[in-house]
């Protein structure tokens, strides 16, 4: 009995060596699964992200430009479609112009006109390029005090207003309407 206990004792430390052996491959591929798909599931949720900037732990840069809206008119029976309309900085000259004329219901006569311009002082005018209806192509209806008085007779003011653009604001009711000048 001895010698099969013996036997018996033998065969079970090398079984216990054998799966000692298997054991640790298997929890290195264990530990090696469990990795890989953290890393693959890491990898597919920011597949199609952009990265964010680094900018000093802001969420996102402050807008730099606003927006100019109003409406358009023309003493005439319509609105020509060239006319365009412009903001001129007032220290830079530099002119933001439009030609597109938007419809909508909120517009006098409703026809407007939308100028996206960095942030700054403005004076807003509407002219027809190659002239027309006799006005010469540099005549200028400019958004002016005689606009907000009323386009009446009684108004004799026909100074142009400085517009402010405020960024990431919209600037409404600026309507470069004085063809009377």
């Amino acid at each position: 009995m001895g010698r099969w206990l013996d036997g018996a004792i033998g065969e079970l430390v090398s079984l216990r060596k054998t799966m000692a052996f298997i054991r640790i491959p298997k929890n290195l591929i264990i530990v090696l699964v469990i990795t890989a798909l953290a890393i693959g599931g890491v990898y597919l949720s920011q597949q199609g992200e952009t990265p964010p900037a680094d900018n000093g732990g802001e969420e996102k840069p402050a807008p730099t430009t606003g927006t100019i809206e109003g409406s358009l008119s023309f003493p005439s029976e319509g609105i020509p479609s060239e006319l365009t309309v412009c903001a001129e900085d007032t220290s830079t000259k530099k002119k933001y112009c439009t030609k597109k004329h938007l419809q909508n219901e909120k517009y006098t006569y409703k026809v407007g006109y939308k100028i996206k311009a960095p942030a700054g002082k403005y004076l807003v005018f509407a002219y027809l390029p190659s002239g027309s209806d006799g006005y010469p192509a540099d005549y200028r209806a400019y958004y002016n005090e005689f606009v907000t008085c009323g386009l009446s007779v009684d108004c004799t003011s026909h100074k142009p207003i400085v517009v402010t653009v405020k960024a990431g604001k919209t600037t409404s009711d600026i309507d470069p309407q004085d063809w009377y000048d």
